[in-house]
């Protein structure tokens, strides 16, 4: 059988990020717990790098570049110690409903919506693995592609803003 892949969020306090947060245990579950999936989620691993110094000279070729670095454990070693900048995250999502009968698509979006904004946020992609932390949603489509005949179906987008790093596993000490 060919299993769906989820799309999951983490929700986290409001007020300023920290690293330390801490996020309520229970994990949502898009599609588990609303119906909703995820149709398209971009394919980023990891922002922009942002504190690396450019020189670039008339008369020589390429640029002369310093990648910021911090101590290393040992004497005389070093390690990166860049930092990335906030980037847009838009993922699209589909929520299909087949009772007719009320606007249920409203109710579950809504409810949705309600539980994440204004939050700190973790998110994970099951499909492709990828996950950020230091999530904030900014915006809801304004314009989602609706139908309603038998049943509602909805296409949507959410504009999310990482400003946190990319996650190697979805919410580990949750």
């Amino acid at each position: 059988m060919n299993d769906f892949k989820d799309f999951y969020i983490a929700v986290g306090q409001p007020g300023a990020y920290s690293k330390s947060m801490e996020y309520d245990p229970v994990i949502i579950a898009l599609n588990r717990d609303y119906g909703i999936k995820i149709q398209h989620a971009p394919f980023s691993l990891m922002p922009k790098i942002k504190n690396v110094v450019v020189q670039t000279w008339k008369d020589e070729d390429g640029d002369d570049v310093f990648l910021p670095r911090v101590q290393g454990d040992t004497p005389g070693t070093w390690k990166p110690a860049i930092t990335h900048e906030a980037v847009d995250y838009k993922p699209i999502f589909v929520l299909h409903e087949k009772n007719n009968d009320i606007a249920i698509a409203n109710i579950r979006l809504r409810e949705f919506i309600r539980r994440i904004e204004g939050r700190w946020l973790k998110v994970w992609d099951e499909y492709t693995q990828i996950g950020y932390e230091g999530v904030y949603l900014y915006d809801v489509d304004d314009d989602p592609d609706f139908k309603r005949r038998e049943h509602d179906t909805v296409v949507f987008e959410l504009f999310f803003k990482v400003n946190g790093a990319a996650i190697d596993a979805p919410f580990a000490g949750i």
